[in-house]
């Protein structure tokens, strides 16, 4: 379930969006748009699916509390891609950019929620499998994180000579 104030973050950024308008100067896209691509976010998607994979069967409540997490996670990228494709799939907007920092911004602390579960559990149960979980979702931590950065560098490039 998520919070409220995980909630209030689009909000924020979208009226944030619709006061803030870019100059009147024309800028070039920033770099960064290029790569936020459905096709990065269903790569994303794809780590997450793994790592959720790897975390062991169980009702031990770290494993519990690994799944729901990396499902939340699951959750955000999916509303991010159905985003972009309800937008133009092949390029992202800088406003666009935006809303897509906030996804990735819940979905990579659902991320990191999912590995502490998964690492109390490697260690409390002595799992292979949860220490692998915690690689994994570490692993589409640092995904989640670059494209973060790029929606950020993107949504500024609107902005910025």
């Amino acid at each position: 379930m998520k919070t409220q104030s995980a909630l209030a973050i689009p909000l924020v950024v979208s009226a944030f969006v619709a006061v803030a308008a870019p100059s009147s100067r024309a800028h070039a896209a920033a770099p960064e748009c290029a790569d936020l691509t459905v096709g990065a976010m269903g790569d994303l998607q794809d780590q997450i699916s793994a790592a959720l994979f790897a975390v062991p069967a169980g009702t031990q409540p770290q494993y519990v509390a690994a799944r729901n997490a990396l499902t939340e996670a699951q959750d955000e990228i999916e509303d991010a891609i159905a985003f972009m494709e309800d937008n133009d799939p092949a390029t992202t907007h800088y406003a666009e950019a935006a809303q897509l920092a906030a996804w990735l911004s819940r979905a990579n602390v659902d991320l990191w929620n999912g590995a502490l579960q998964a690492s109390v559990g490697a260690a409390v149960h002595g799992s292979s499998q949860a220490r692998s979980a915690f690689k994994l979702t570490m692993e589409a931590s640092e995904t989640t994180t670059d494209l973060r950065r790029k929606a950020g560098l993107c949504y500024m490039g609107g902005y910025l000579p």
